[in-house]
């Protein structure tokens, strides 16, 4: 079984000590599954400017590269929508939804968050 893990690039590559605690639950979970699974990260979400954190989400969205695996697990709810994804089962952790009970927190982006994450086969 294959399994590509999407997450920010941050989160895959910075020294332990500046990554958040999602940062250590992408590494863990890569970690774990890697023992008995073939897995692969797929680090987007670069987030050096506006312009670079819109285009990465803009090109894994087409990419093609998913249709090899069996899952995708998209590590936090990151506005993501894989339209290209073959018939891989798509997984999202959600670690809060802090968004949703605030009103003014509701933004555009939040709701391209509720997309990905309704367009998820598994949560």
């Amino acid at each position: 079984m294959r399994v590509l893990l999407i997450a920010s690039k941050d989160d895959f590559f910075s020294s332990l000590e500046k990554v958040t605690g999602i940062g250590r639950y992408v590494r863990q979970t890569y970690e774990s599954l890697s023992k008995y699974l073939e897995v692969e990260k797929f680090p987007i979400y670069d987030y050096s400017s506006v312009l670079s954190a819109f285009l990465t989400t803009v090109t894994a969205s087409l990419s093609l590269r998913y249709r090899n695996f069996d899952i995708i697990h998209l590590l936090a709810p990151k506005p993501f929508i894989p339209l290209l994804k073959g018939n891989a089962k798509s997984v999202i952790t959600v670690h809060d939804l802090f968004f949703l009970k605030y009103q003014e927190s509701l933004s555009r982006l939040s709701r391209l968050y509720l997309l990905s994450i309704k367009k998820a086969t598994q949560l």
